[in-house]
């Protein structure tokens, strides 16, 4: 690994932790000040706008960096499908072998008394 690739690995090792502190701190700064309640709604809250700000943040960063052209989208979707469809096939055949029953066998006959 060259010393770019490390630093580069430290740096996200270090703003992902950063980010896992710094997002509880987040959460008890907008909800301090509610009544309890209301906590719940504070924080559903505070979650939605923090969810509806990574969206725009991350659509901002894919419309900068550009978007993929549509022959790199389509083949890694048909390989999906593909997958999708073999295991959706694999699993109805386990279900269908699991709930095959098979015929019960045939009672024995009754031995006949002897006296």
């Amino acid at each position: 690994m060259t010393i770019a690739c490390t630093g580069a690995a430290l740096l996200w090792i270090i703003l992902i932790g950063g980010v896992g502190l710094a997002l509880p701190s987040f959460t008890i700064a907008a909800i301090r000040t509610l009544p309890p309640q209301l906590l719940a709604t504070g924080i559903g809250a505070q979650t939605m706008f923090r969810q509806i700000g990574a969206t725009l943040g991350i659509g901002a960063f894919v419309a900068i960096l550009g978007t993929p052209t549509t022959s790199d989208i389509l083949t890694p979707f048909d390989n999906t499908r593909r997958f999708m469809i073999a295991a959706a096939a694999a699993a109805a055949a386990a279900l269908a072998l699991i709930l095959i029953r098979r015929p019960a066998p045939a009672p024995a006959a009754p031995a006949a008394a002897t006296a």
